[in-house]
């Protein structure tokens, strides 16, 4: 291929390692006469007698380029020595591919590999890009947040059978809406239309249902909760006080049924878009006495058959599933008020209230006790997170 190099005339630095010394021998090749420099004369004459072209002139000159005051001179000899020049190519060089650039190089995978593996590990499953999870992270913004600005409040009452949920719903329910403050109680499973069917379903139905039946069917009625009562609420400003959320399929499916944790958090977190409690209060009964509470609360009248389909599992299957619940606890203590509820329930009552009335005071400009008195007084308040005995 002619370049239309031939008689030509050119100044070429650092021309002869590698790709420097080829372009120079395609220059020659082309009929094009070169001065070309090296740092040291070994190398000089180490790319002359590698230049194969006939009748070009090759000049090399040993010239430290970084030396201004060298370098001016040989462009000077080299214009003499050529006669003038028609072009110039500057710093002409190879990459150098050493063992050290090999392990940067193998370094820099595994780190990418590392941080794909451990974000893969993270994820909560929903389907989100990872920008749109980077961004939103380094803004500090989430649903939360956003609720928080709002004014929307969502607790959750999780424990076992006969622990008394229902008992400080109602209980808080009327605090708050003595303090003036919109509340929505709610319920897993059942608290849609469509929620009841799936409540019958999982609950009172002869069938019996395999274990990751039981969880989907639990996570659809999740989903419809969710879309259709727990998040209007929250964006309306209300506080959300729900019987079950995600964690009694957590202890329930994930524990008593022996499935693992993490399929039914992913499921659960698919479900609910990600939606998570301000607050859980979980009433911790030994597994015994909440079946004997509950038990004895849903016995029928011919003594024949008690409860629902969840009551009526062994004790085996209720310990694993407080095992679990405090487990939870343990793992996230600063979304939990761990409570001992084999206590009064007015002692419950008013422990829950001090820490709604801190969580609320934390977002609004005033808290519970500078609109009605309802709250005891924190002195009194036992240790948070720690069962009494």
């Amino acid at each position: 291929m002619d370049l239309g190099l031939s008689g030509k005339r050119f100044l070429v630095t650092g021309g002869t390692r590698g790709i420097g010394r080829a372009v120079v021998d395609g220059m020659l090749a082309e009929g094009a006469s070169v001065a070309y420099c090296a740092r040291t004369v070994d190398a000089v004459a180490e790319t002359q007698s590698a230049l194969g072209a006939d009748g070009a002139i090759a000049i090399g000159s040993a010239v430290d380029v970084g030396d201004a005051a060298a370098l001016t001179d040989w462009v000077n000899s080299s214009l003499t020595a050529l006669g003038g020049i028609d072009g110039v190519v500057a710093k002409v060089s190879s990459v150098a591919v050493d063992g050290t650039r090999f392990v940067l190089v193998a370094g820099g995978l595994l780190a990418i590999a590392a941080g794909v593996l451990a974000y893969r590990k993270m994820d909560d499953g929903l389907a989100v890009p990872i920008w749109t999870d980077l961004k939103t992270a380094l803004r500090g913004d989430s649903a939360k947040r956003r609720r928080m600005a709002g004014g929307g409040v969502f607790i959750a009452f999780e424990g076992g059978e006969g622990s008394g949920k229902s008992t400080q719903i109602r209980l808080l329910a009327a605090a708050l809406r003595d303090a003036g403050i919109d509340v929505v109680e709610t319920q897993e499973p059942g608290a849609t239309k469509v929620g009841r069917r799936i409540r019958d379903l999982l609950l009172h139905d002869d069938e019996a249902l395999v274990p990751r039946a039981e969880a989907l069917l639990f996570a659809a009625d999740r989903a419809n909760h969710v879309a259709k009562v727990i998040q209007p609420a929250l964006d309306r400003g209300d506080v959300v006080l729900t019987d079950r959320y995600v964690d009694s399929s957590m202890a329930y499916q994930g524990a008593g049924r022996e499935l693992t944790f993490d399929e039914v958090r992913r499921l659960s977190g698919w479900a609910t878009c990600g939606l998570t409690p301000d607050l859980t209060v979980l009433l911790d009964i030994p597994a015994a006495v909440g079946l004997e509470r509950a038990r004895g609360r849903t016995a029928s009248t011919d003594g024949r058959r008690y409860g629902d389909k969840l009551e009526r599992e062994s004790l085996e299957f209720h310990e694993r599933v407080r095992t679990a619940f405090r487990g939870l606890a343990e793992a996230a203590p600063g979304r939990y008020l761990l409570l001992d509820a084999t206590r009064p329930a007015s002692e419950l009552a008013s422990d829950i209230l001090v820490t709604v009335d801190e969580l609320l005071a934390s977002r609004r400009p005033r808290s519970l006790d500078s609109r009605r008195s309802v709250i005891p007084s924190r002195a009194s308040r036992p240790v948070p997170n720690q069962p009494s005995s």
